[in-house]
Order: C-alpha cells, then structure tokens, then sequence
C-alpha cells in the first residue's frame, strides 16, 4: 500500500489524536493508531479504552485498500520533524516507512484487526445541536464535576434535551453550574452523560465548527462533529434532582463588580490556605470579605462597593466562590441569597439562564 498526503494534514490529524494514545498504560494496544484507507480518505482512530476518536482526512492518492497499526507517539514525534509539503507513507510486509524531503524512517506495524472498534447500538437517538455552545457549556461546567470516586455519575456533566432546550449541569454537591440554550429545528427528547475523558476533546473539536451531532444510545454516546467523531460509554447512576437545589425565591440582592470580587477573594485566600473560609458582610452599599489565619495571627480585610437590599453576614468557601464567579461573563455580577444557611446563586446579565451556586460555610464564632 502507498499513500500520497499532505505533511501539513497528517500532522493536524496526528496532533489532534495523539493526546488519546498512551493514556492507557496496561493495555499496549492502545498506543497505536489505526490507519484505514478507502478510497482516497484515511480514517485515523484511537482509543484510551474509555473513549475512542475518528478522524477523516483527504489523501492526494492512495493505490490500495486496507489497514494497518502503528505506534502514534513514535510516527507523531517524527512528523512533527520533518520537512516538505508531501509525505509518501509505504506499508509492507509489516512496516510503515515514511518518506520526506530529505530523507525516510521505518515503524513496525501491527494488524489492525487487534483495535477494539467502538460499538453504537441499534436503537440510539439522534440530536443536532451548536457546537460553540456544546464547546462553551463544557469548558465552564468542567470547574463543577465531581472527583470523588464513590459517586462516578457525578464526575461527568449532565446532558438533557428537553421540549427543545439543551440544558447541562454540573454539580460535586458543594457548588453547581447549569446553563441552557433552545435548539433550532426538531430534536426529540433524550439525556446522556458527557464523560470527562471527552471534555478536552470536544472542546477542541467544536472550535470553528456550526452543529454537532450527538447519538445517544443506552450505553454509548457519539459525537460527530466536521471530520471527527468522539465515541465514549454511558455512566450508570442516578443524578441529584439538581433543579431542587436552586431557590426558586430570593430576598437579598447583592451587585458588585467581577473583577474587584474576584481579585478580592484571590488575596483573601492568602490568609485562609486550608479552610478557604472567608467571611463576608454585606450592607447597603459595601461589602467586607474577612480572611483569618488563626495559626499565625493573621488577618485580611477586604472592603468593596456593592449595591444590597438588606445586611446580611455568611460564611463561604473562597474556591467555590470564585469557580462560580469565573462562570459568569458580564462584567457586573449579582448575588441572590435567602440567608446564611442557603445557596448563594450568582447571575450575570449577559446569560440569563445560566446559574451558578455554591454551598455556604458555617461561622464559628465570627468576630
């Protein structure tokens, strides 16, 4: 077999795909991609044995069908080397040799019949839906899944589609993001997990790209976006009743400005290392954020301008508060509480239907 392809393509192609190669370390396999020729397209694949990930790229020309393995770290280092606008890769009895400009190397292959291939069940369900906000949604959710391992259906993100809204949510319990979006055209009724061995993935994927195409299947999913598709398996679980968590009611609205908040906090986290609690008290028109560090003698106050209908004094953990904080755009950002003991939500003009919250800290004892 003889391919004729672009330097520039196999080396976009190879970049895109070599990250997913190597992650598993007990299975060798994993460590190839998988080359398949038909025609003049070349689908390229590789798998960490969580997820799996197609890439279709044009060839100038090929002179056979088939397949073949060869190690992605090995012929990704090279031909991120070499010179010249064309490759011409030669496969035979076993090896792959790449011939540039200036010269040619030699990699073993392996028969592709050896990759596991991703299985899509029958009876899936197709929905449509823009990739810049699949790619928006995931890049600020990411900041709220879980890392515990006890509860695995909160590690990823939650997907729904819902009367023609595409709804996410992200929570670990302590802190949750979800934002939503209605969708154009007919999309029927479905809900899936996003897993986040994909989360990198198809934030890159989704750049620059319209539409995704997302098939939701009992056990898998697929995402099929330009050139690429992303294939990963479902997690099992049951996910928190997240909309409950949300006060439906609020009677304290607090507006200060983003980035005094934010730079606020990251100063005050100084003084509170391992608690991360801050203190904060907010009146008519100020707001103090209060750092202790008990075992030093340390203290740090912060006092901002806000706007506020009534006082109130909480306690918080200065992450949760800042993760919640970055997941809004507007430059202005409005706190709505209930009292010490709820969820601070915050809301930013920009996305109204986007909301992050975080859970509050008790004071003891707060001077």
């Amino acid at each position: 077999m003889q391919i004729t392809i672009s330097r520039s393509v196999l080396t976009d192609a190879l970049v895109e795909l070599a990250p997913i190669a190597g992650k598993n370390k007990v299975l060798k396999i994993f460590d190839n991609i998988k080359f398949v020729t038909k025609g003049n397209k070349i689908r390229m694949q590789t798998s960490d044995g969580e997820m799996s990930v197609r890439k279709y790229v044009d060839a100038e020309s090929i002179d056979q069908d088939g397949e073949f393995l060869v190690d992605c770290a090995s012929l990704s280092a090279f031909v991120a080397k070499v010179k010249g606008d064309t490759l011409t890769l030669t496969v035979e009895d076993g090896t792959l040799t790449v011939k540039h400009q200036k010269g040619k190397a030699s990699f073993q292959t392996m028969p592709a019949s050896d990759f596991p291939e991703p299985q899509q069940e029958e009876e899936a369900v197709d929905v449509t839906i823009p990739a810049n906000k699949l790619g928006e949604f995931i890049s600020l959710a990411r900041n709220f899944v879980s890392d515990d391992g006890l509860r695995p259906q909160m590690k990823p993100i939650r997907a729904i589609i819902e009367n023609g809204v595409f709804e996410v949510c992200a929570t670990d319990t302590r802190k949750m993001f979800t934002d939503s979006v209605r969708l154009d055209g007919e999309n029927p009724d479905t809900q899936w997990y996003i897993e986040p061995c994909a989360f990198t993935s198809l934030v890159k994927a989704c750049k620059g790209q319209e539409t995704i195409t997302v098939k939701v299947s009992e056990r898998n999913v697929s995402y099929r976006v330009g050139a690429t598709t992303i294939f990963t398996l479902q997690t099992k679980g049951n996910y928190p009743q997240f909309k409950r968590v949300i006060p439906q009611n609020h009677t304290v609205d607090v507006v200060c400005d983003k980035s005094d908040i934010v730079e606020a906090m990251q100063r005050a986290m100084l003084f509170a290392p391992d608690s991360r609690l801050i203190k904060v008290s907010v009146s008519a028109l100020a707001m103090d954020i209060q750092a202790d560090n008990i075992t030093k003698l340390q203290k740090s106050v912060e006092t901002l301008t806000c706007t506020s209908n009534a006082e109130l004094v909480f306690g918080a953990n200065s992450q949760l508060m800042l993760d919640c904080l970055n997941a809004c755009a507007s430059d202005d950002v409005t706190m709505e509480i209930n009292d010490a003991s709820k969820p601070i939500v915050f809301k930013d003009s920009l996305n109204p239907d986007r909301t992050a919250l975080c859970m509050p800290m008790n004071l003891v004892n707060p001077q």
